[in-house]
């Protein structure tokens, strides 16, 4: 008999694993894979017409599409967007950042640029809540630079926003200043500004100032001091408001769905 059982119970665990398999694949994997897609379509083909009738390219869509399909490149680049929507943590922002973007380059007939490739990477690593979490995030920064700032902004595409900072700190030790603690942008602004930063978006700044206070004896200063203050910036690219804009208009496209 028990051998009986033991094969009773390798077939029900056999039967109960096959049915998780499938039921993983169909509702679950094959079930976001397709809506992960469908974004991606959405926003790539209203883009794509979109960016056709401003260049005056007045062929039907499906003209155009065959058209440009036929090149190397671009069935490249088609199947690189796919791949990076299919593996994308957002089920919805991702992907139609990723079709607005494949969408200006193929009409423009070209490869990616490296700041591109890096939006296509952020659009691949963020999640929803991170993209909404970082747009949201310039969208109140930049009010708030100064005007020398927001010049160079406008110029060159970059900004150097001001995230923490480390008024004086005049500890003395043994005649030792001891060191800044370290600036982690993640803990200050959010797991989205780490993650950006990895990827080449954006980077750290700091400024540092040292000085020192002399001995006073009507202030009960005994001995010199040395002083520290610290500011630690979040410098961002031209790649990153770009990527900003372009969640802003995913962000629209989805309330309008």
């Amino acid at each position: 008999m028990e051998p009986v059982t033991s094969a009773l119970v390798s077939s029900a665990k056999t039967a109960v694993v096959k049915y998780v398999g499938e039921f993983i694949k169909g509702k679950v994997i094959e079930r976001w894979s397709q809506y992960r897609a469908e974004k991606f379509y959405d926003s790539f083909l209203e883009e794509f017409q979109k960016q056709a009738d401003v260049r005056c390219q007045s062929a039907d869509l499906d003209d155009l599409l065959l058209k440009v399909s036929e090149r190397d490149e671009v069935s490249s680049l088609l199947f690189d967007a796919y791949r990076r929507v299919c593996l994308s943590a957002s089920r919805e922002l991702g992907p139609r950042v990723i079709g607005l973007l494949t969408a200006e380059i193929v009409l423009e007939g070209r490869t990616a640029t490296e700041g591109e490739e890096q939006m296509f990477q952020a659009a691949e690593t963020l999640n929803d809540k991170e993209f909404l979490e970082f747009a949201g995030y310039l969208k109140a920064q930049v009010p708030r630079l100064s005007e020398h700032q927001r010049e160079c902004l406008k110029a060159l595409g970059w900004a150097k926003i001001l995230v923490a900072d480390d008024q004086a700190h005049c500890e003395l030790e043994g005649g030792y200043l001891r060191p800044a603690a370290p600036f982690e942008i993640g803990g200050y602004v959010g797991i989205w500004a780490l993650r950006l930063k990895n990827i080449g978006l954006i980077s750290e700044e700091r400024d540092e100032e040292v000085w020192v206070v002399p001995h006073d004896s009507e202030r009960h200063i005994d001995q010199d001091m040395r002083c520290r203050s610290t500011k630690d910036y979040l410098v961002t690219t031209p790649e990153c408001h770009r990527l900003a804009y372009l969640i802003d208009r995913a962000s629209r496209a989805r309330r309008a769905s």
